[in-house]
């Protein structure tokens, strides 16, 4: 019996970050904090003086308000360098509760990323690109 295995192409860069980006919004959207931070490195620190540990406490704070986050990005530039990137995209941010939505924050954010070794499958090495920055964050995360 012959076995052949199918492959696809690769994604490049650029789909490989829009699939991240995806997968963070739709992780926050359903407050899933163990998937969202799947993607931020435990390197992370900002201009807000925030590294992964107060990122991951304000993310848990802002998870157990009532209702459900949507986030829609817009004009989102991605520009790969290498082993890095930045992302520049517009970020409306709202929280929907009993039917009406609130803004949470609208504006500009540019997203520093690294591609760092990971493992597929438990046993596969591999690069994975994760958040290592954000600036533009809404004031309410840097009081």
């Amino acid at each position: 019996m012959i076995i052949r295995a199918t492959s696809r192409a690769p994604l490049s860069d650029e789909e490989q970050i829009h699939l991240l980006l995806g997968e963070c919004e739709s992780a926050v959207e359903h407050k899933d904090l163990k998937r969202a931070f799947a993607h931020v490195s435990r390197d992370y620190s900002d201009e807000a003086g925030f590294a992964f540990e107060t990122l991951r406490l304000q993310a848990i704070q802002a998870f157990r308000i009532e209702g459900r986050y949507d986030i829609l990005l817009e004009d989102t530039a991605i520009l790969v360098s290498g082993e890095t990137a930045e992302v520049k995209t517009r970020a409306s941010v709202s929280l929907i509760s009993d039917g009406d939505a609130g803004e949470v924050f609208s504006g500009p954010l540019t997203i520093a990323l690294r591609r760092e070794k990971s493992t597929r499958w438990v046993v596969l090495p591999t690069k994975q690109w994760k958040v290592v920055s954000i600036s533009g964050l809404p004031a309410a995360l840097e009081e």
